[in-house]
């Protein structure tokens, strides 16, 4: 469901950022954080219990703003 939605906003994530499942969850949570995604929709895309977890994604991020 993640590569679909992510393919939907217009978020590609570069090959040097494929740096294994953690690496790839992350990057993907932060684009879709920064792109769309309400702080329940990353809750429950990616299994975590807890706001804070989602809302450390939806933020402006120097590494990967300008991608």
């Amino acid at each position: 469901m993640t590569w679909g939605l992510m393919a939907d906003v217009g978020i590609v994530i570069p090959a040097d950022k494929l740096g294994g499942w953690q690496m790839f969850r992350h990057y993907s949570a932060t684009r879709l954080g920064q792109a769309v995604a309400t702080t329940a929709a990353l809750i429950h895309w990616y299994g975590w219990s807890k706001p804070e977890q989602a809302m450390a994604y939806q933020r402006a991020d120097a590494e990967y703003g300008g991608i």
